[in-house]
């Protein structure tokens, strides 16, 4: 590998030694040996370079050999017969014939290693070049041609001769300018063959000037230009280079001019070569020299022509350009209308909902923005609204996302076509919307539109033949041109709006500075909630569960309790709805259940039948419906070590009617494995007889409002009288919650109701009393009462 690459070096740096050397040799026959030397060396050179390199076009180099060997040959023919056997060589002789069969050979390597792979015509080229041949022509005819065809010692043959070989060296710059000189080539190993080429016509052209006026003689300074020549094909054959399959001549469309010679470093050959024959007329003549009149003005007619048609071609060319950039110009124009419809769409994308079309929230921010401005300027009111629909959970859950989104789609179009021109109605994402009321007069037209908008909910959504009653709760806020800066109207749209969902869902509430207090108090107690159960402040208590005909305790209800170092004690109904309303509730649900079945594990029996008491947890509604929430619960049961019958789970009727296949599903599978269920709250909501039928729970709780009723009422008394016999012909616990009075019990034990709860037993009790709980329910239980299972 190294070889290749210093070898044409090597040859380069060794022949210009010679070349050097030669000029200091003693006599014309050690200058013979040594160009003959050379002639030959160089045709072993480019066979070295064809076996090292490999080259696809090995003919055009085999080509090259046989052009240098005739050359070499001829050379040695003089030399012999004029020089070394002092002969008269005769003109023309077989020396001539030799250099004369060496130029077809020559033209065909050269035009193949000169053609690029992408051989295209180019005519403006090829006129270039012609007229630089010609101009060579002139000059060759002048002071060549012209003098062999009139000197009186050569016959007519012989200047025929004489005169081909200018001719063929006119052929050669033709094709050297037409395809190398025009183009940038990149490949070395042709700069080289352009490079011997022209020393070649060169060397030719002076040669040939020495032999017409007899000024030649061996040892000559143009005998290093032919040796030069020799030394640089040699160097051009062993170039790695010319390995390569074809060489690459990058050409140019009627365009652009990449990759070629510009015109401003072609134009000063073409203009000089162009003038060459017209001058030689000119000088001439005023020099009254002889000049062959027909010959240059053929010449100078067809240099002429060939401008003519360059002119034409160039002229053709431009046209072609205008076209080309008109089409371009109209292709531009198209992509700039492309481009504009596609900021278009981009930008309605960014600012509009894909799904209904409305306005985004990033869009809506801005519109705020300057309508906040105007109220400032013009000292007019606005409000900002956020609709929030009603249950819209259930309608994916129950019917997919499809219909989901297509119901979306309806509400968007009802509420966008009451919305007012001034006005803008947008959905920031989920089931949620925002509506920016602007120029209104006071807080009753922020009211009005409100109405307005809910008015849309009142008439039913069909999607695909299924009717949707779907409401919606608004939040409203008002601002004027006294804003503050630290004010945000969605946020307090939204405070606004959770007060209304947590008064009475479908309605509309006016944000008021005492809910954003509220809220941040919400949001401060569900901060504290999650640091106090972490931290130990939350607790569990447990309140008795008695049988009211012997007031023996047969279970606790496991209640939390949480003990804030600056609030005191938080009631339940407190903080149980924050929790819910986040997923803190999950991690209390857990905390209750673990600790409710640690403490039950250390209770003692109780009662005369020394029964163990059970322990009665609540569960809400996300707790209850995950999805692995069975598991859950054994898991707990193993982890504490205690039998499933000693659990009850506690729920009320909405976290059993939310989702009522999967709630009789969990409750069989708690069923099988032995754990009780506890109905809570029943008669309170909007029980269903063939609902309770299908949950069958093992203990039904009478909510304390039938119990404990703020005033007395016969119809009271009727309906809680009522609920005992029901349960008691379905074969279900009747649990009675709130008793406080002696009377209260009595009513109780003589309807039949089996169990009860209240502060006439006892309130919550921390874990460490229950057992001081049991033994006293043991003592005053009734001996006489036989044992009774609830569970």
């Amino acid at each position: 590998m190294k070889l290749k690459t210093w070898v044409w070096k090597i040859v380069l740096a060794g022949g210009s030694v010679l070349i050097v050397g030669y000029f200091f040799l003693p006599n014309a026959n050690s200058q013979n040996v040594v160009y003959g030397f050379v002639g030959m060396a160089s045709v072993g050179a480019i066979l070295l370079g064809v076996h090292l390199n490999a080259p696809k076009n090995r003919v055009a180099w085999y080509c090259v050999v046989m052009a240098g060997v005739l050359f070499t040959l001829g050379d040695d023919v003089y030399s012999v017969y004029g020089r070394n056997l002092h002969l008269n060589v005769r003109f023309p002789s077989s020396a001539d014939a030799l250099y004369l069969a060496a130029y077809p050979f020559l033209f065909y390597g050269v035009l193949s290693l000169t053609r690029s792979v992408n051989d295209v015509s180019q005519r403006e080229d090829t006129a270039d070049a012609a007229i630089i041949a010609l101009g060579g022509l002139s000059l060759s005819w002048q002071f060549l041609i012209n003098n062999y065809f009139n000197g009186p010692t050569v016959s007519m043959f012989g200047s025929l001769v004489n005169s081909v070989y200018p001719v063929m060296d006119i052929a050669l710059i033709f094709i050297l300018f037409r395809a190398l000189f025009f183009v940038k080539s990149s490949s070395p190993c042709q700069r080289l063959v352009a490079m011997a080429v022209s020393v070649m016509f060169v060397a030719d052209f002076i040669y040939d000037l020495l032999v017409l006026h007899g000024s030649y003689a061996t040892g000559n300074a143009v005998d290093g230009l032919f040796l030069l020549e020799y030394v640089l094909i040699a160097a051009a054959a062993l170039h790695p280079s010319m390995s390569a399959p074809l060489y690459k001549i990058p050409r140019t469309n009627p365009v652009g001019q990449s990759g070629r010679f510009g015109s401003r470093i072609r134009a000063p050959f073409v203009i000089v070569a162009g003038f060459v024959a017209p001058s030689i007329l000119v000088i001439s003549s005023s020099l009254h020299e002889s000049v062959n009149v027909v010959a240059l003005g053929i010449i100078c007619i067809i240099v002429f022509a060939i401008i003519f048609l360059r002119l034409s071609w160039l002229i053709q060319r431009i046209v072609a350009q205008s076209f080309q950039l008109s089409d371009n110009l109209r292709d531009l124009e198209l992509l700039q209308l492309q481009r504009e419809k596609l900021e278009s769409n981009l930008s309605y994308q960014a600012l509009h909902d894909p799904l209904t079309g409305l306005a985004n929230r990033t869009l809506f921010e801005d519109r705020l923005e300057h309508a906040q401005e105007r109220a400032i300027r013009a000292g007019e009111m606005g409000a900002v609204l956020l609709l929030d629909l009603d249950d819209f959970k259930g309608v994916n859950d129950a019917f997919g996302h499809l219909v989901g989104d297509q119901l979306l789609v309806s509400i968007a179009s009802r509420l966008e076509g009451v919305t007012r021109s001034s006005d803008m109605i947008c959905r920031p994402g989920g089931d949620e919307f925002l509506y920016l009321a602007e120029g209104i007069a006071d807080v009753g037209e922020a009211e009005a539109v409100a109405k307005r908008l809910l008015n849309q909910f009142i008439e039913p959504f069909v999607i695909n033949s299924v009717r949707f009653d779907q409401h919606v709760s608004i939040g409203i806020t008002v601002f004027d041109a006294d804003l503050t800066k630290d004010r945000n109207f969605v946020q307090e749209a939204d405070v606004a709006l959770y007060q209304a969902k947590s008064w009475r869902r479908g309605n509309h509430v006016v944000f008021s500075p005492t809910m954003q207090e509220s809220a941040v108090n919400r949001f401060t107690l569900v901060q504290e909630l999650r640091d106090a159960l972490r931290v130990g402040d939350v607790s569990m208590h447990y309140q008795p569960i008695v049988e009211i005909g012997t007031s023996e305790i047969v279970g606790f209800e496991a209640l939390m309790r949480w003990q804030h170092p600056q609030r005191g004690m938080v009631p339940p109904d407190v903080f149980i709805p924050l929790a819910e309303q986040s997923d803190l509730i999950i991690a209390l649900g857990e905390f209750a259940l673990r600790e409710a079945l640690t403490a039950a594990k250390s209770w003692p029996p109780s009662g005369r039948h020394a029964r163990l008491p059970y322990v009665a947890v609540n569960f809400s509604a996300q707790q209850f419906h995950q999805p692995d929430v069975v598991g859950t619960i054994e898991d707990a049961l193993r982890l504490v070590g205690i039998v499933p019958n000693r659990l009850v789970i506690e729920i009320t009727e909405s976290v059993a009617l939310l989702d009522v296949s999967e709630t009789v599903k969990v409750l069989g599978d708690l069923a099988r494995l032995g754990i009780g269920i506890a109905l809570d709250d029943f008669g309170t909501g909007y029980s269903s007889l063939s609902y309770l039928v299908m949950l069958h729970p093992q203990i039904i709780k009478i909510d304390r409002s039938f119990v404990s009723p703020s005033r007395e009422s016969t119809t009271n008394d009727v309906l809680l009288e009522e609920i005992i016999k029901l349960g008691q012909r379905l074969g279900i616990t009747l649990l009675a919650e709130g008793i406080e009075t002696e009377g209260q019990l009595a009513r109780l034990r003589e309807l039949g109701c089996e169990l009860g709860q209240g502060f006439l037993f006892s309130p919550a009790v921390p874990a460490d009393h229950v057992t001081n709980l049991l033994v006293e329910s043991r003592e005053r239980s009734d001996k006489s009462s036989p044992k009774t299972e609830y569970l």
